[in-house]
């Protein structure tokens, strides 16, 4: 469960508490039922249940946070049939939705039951339009298995679907899994921008001409260099890092990139082996450039995909710096990417990842729909602008970002090129990381918080998360 949080049985001396939760999750019920909560509602769910299936298959969970109900769920072991599960009821407080307790409750339902021999778990959505828990059972490997119109109050009607999924539950897509699925590549489509960029690429004579961001981008490599050197080079989740090293370890970094974090770590560590691993060519030759002007050469570089990398030995420690994780947007992507570190642990080993902490996506609210334009100066001592343009779903943590570059016109009466990227990042926090860190096998057993030093987001917390396969001592 996120945040160390337990499931417990609710009894009805907890009826007052689950009553005052459906109450603040009114809004479950006028979309289910179209009705308001009803003053009996808790009372009716200690007492609802199937005549046939025994008391102790009958289950009403909830969890506390400072003593406080803040979620619920009740379930039907062996209903329709003894292979299955029939959850009725999941409702999680308004102020803590998003926070990974719906996920991490159904993902500990199905790890229990499937301890117990059950094979699938089916849930009872009363309407097809509750999109926020359509949107959670599609993460985690639901399928829909029938739907039918029924009436509810004044002669209101709803879409009653069922959803059933094999225990454990697993998020899907695990083995096809890709970093930055989402991001611009060279030669791909034109995406459409976020306004008001999608309005330059309507203009008359305007094309557009796709690149990826960062370092296989020549023009925005650039930027980023540029900006490098007015700006200079984050350190805040530098120290972090370091304290999840020990002397003679051997360290591997995901997503490398330009060696910034190994290069620390080899002036401030006793590591034995530091290996850096990029899809990036361009990052890694400036990487090998970088630890050479340090005078370092303890640091490997190693160009490939770190999602199917199998290296001959096995690491003490694992790194996801600087937000590398942001770049996968999906949970089972995320899942995927930490059940593979977690593959590469020696015994003992863990994982550091560096992350916003919680309460960050609420203070980058004012991202949304904000517009920066920039200026930079390319290697050949050319000026550019660029204009970047924002889209921040608080809800969702999603940032979607446009950078456009205008070019100037080769001859008169030529189209104008636009180079642009469209980027999708992810805004992760320990809570909404907690249950998919479970569900790759992983436990949180240390955090070392930080503050972010500039950007957009200047000012943001952060933290370095230490995870160490569940059940393992903490080192």
């Amino acid at each position: 469960m996120p945040n160390g949080l337990e499931a417990l049985a609710l009894t009805p001396d907890d009826g007052p508490a689950l009553q005052e939760l459906l109450e603040r999750c009114d809004d479950y019920s006028r979309l289910a039922f179209g009705m308001p909560t009803g003053a009996a509602d808790a009372q009716s769910q200690f007492l609802e249940g199937l005549q046939h299936v025994p008391e102790e298959r009958k289950h009403l969970i909830g969890c506390r946070v400072d003593g406080r109900l803040v979620a619920a769920a009740d379930l039907l072991e062996g209903h329709p049939d003894a292979g299955t599960a029939a959850l009725g009821l999941l409702v999680v407080d308004p102020e803590w939705r998003a926070r990974g307790l719906g996920t991490g409750i159904l993902v500990s339902l199905g790890t229990e039951l499937a301890g117990r021999g059950v094979k699938r778990m089916r849930v009872d959505c009363h309407v097809a339009e509750n999109t926020r828990a359509v949107s959670l059972l599609q993460r985690l490997g639901f399928a829909e298995s029938s739907r039918e119109e029924i009436s509810v109050a004044a002669e209101q009607t709803r879409t009653r679907v069922l959803w059933t999924a094999d225990l454990p539950l697993r998020p899907p897509g695990l083995a096809s899994a890709t970093a930055r699925p989402d991001y611009s590549r060279a030669g791909s489509a034109a995406p459409r921008p976020v306004p008001p960029l999608d309005r330059l690429l309507q203009l008359p004579g305007v094309t557009a001409e796709v690149e990826p961001y960062y370092f296989d981008s020549p023009l925005f490599d650039d930027y980023e260099r540029d900006v490098e050197r007015r700006t200079g080079e984050t350190d805040w989740d530098l120290a972090g890092l370091a304290s999840a090293v020990g002397d003679g370890e051997r360290v591997l970094e995901a997503g490398c990139g330009m060696g910034r974090a190994l290069i620390h770590l080899a002036a401030t560590t006793n590591a034995s082996l530091l290996v850096g691993i990029d899809t990036s060519e361009p990052a890694l030759a400036r990487a090998r450039a970088r630890a050479a002007a340090a005078g370092t050469d303890r640091i490997e570089f190693v160009q490939g995909d770190f999602l199917t990398y199998r290296p001959d030995t096995a690491f003490d420690v694992v790194l996801l710096a600087d937000c590398t994780l942001n770049g996968f947007t999906d949970d089972a992507a995320v899942v995927g990417l930490l059940a593979h570190a977690r593959s590469l642990l020696a015994p003992g080993g863990r994982i550091a990842v560096s992350v916003f902490d919680n309460g960050a996506p609420a203070t980058m609210t004012h991202l949304d729909g904000r517009t920066v334009v920039d200026s930079f100066t390319d290697r050949d001592g050319t000026h550019h602008i660029v204009i970047w343009s924002m889209r921040f779903d608080a809800q969702t943590a999603l940032l979607h970002r446009t950078a456009a570059v205008p070019r100037p016109a080769p001859a008169p009466g030529e189209p104008v090129r636009c180079v642009i990227s469209d980027m999708n990042d992810r805004i992760w926090t320990p809570s909404t990381l907690s249950p998919l860190v479970a569900a790759a096998g992983l436990s949180i057993t240390r955090r070392e918080p930080a503050t972010l030093n500039s950007g957009a987001a200047d000012g943001a917390p952060t933290v370095t998360l230490v995870l160490t396969p569940a059940g393992a001592a903490s080192t």
